[in-house]
Order: structure tokens, then sequence, then C-alpha cells
């Protein structure tokens, strides 16, 4: 029988957000920064509006535990 998989809390914060004119492939310079830098808790997103990129970055941060 499967136990119920236990997950930490966490927090996800916008640290900065900014718009780009950007061509080529900007997608993986997005993918090698997570790789990169997901051991330090910050995740890229990369969103596509109109015709202009839009760029998060985000922490994630643990709660504590009650």
């Amino acid at each position: 029988m499967n136990q119920p998989q236990e997950y930490e809390e966490k927090d996800i914060v916008v640290l900065a957000q900014d718009n780009f004119d950007l061509d080529g492939e900007y997608y993986r310079l997005v993918t090698f920064l997570n790789q990169s830098l997901k051991d330090r808790g910050l995740i890229f997103g990369l969103t596509k509006q109109e015709e202009r990129l839009s760029l998060k970055i985000y922490e994630v941060i643990s709660r504590e535990s009650d």
C-alpha cells in the first residue's frame, strides 16, 4: 500500500520582473539559469506577452513548521 508523501511547505516570492524584446534561443538561457541556480532557491520564469517576453525571478523560501 502506498504511503502518502509529505511535502515541505514553501513560499515563492517574486524578486524581480522585466520585459524584453529578444530573438533567438532565449528559452535555453532560462533553462540554463534554472538548472544552475535551482539549489540556491531561485526559479526563472519566461512568458510571452504579445511580441515581448516577460522574465520573472522567483525565490523559494521554506516555511517554518509550527
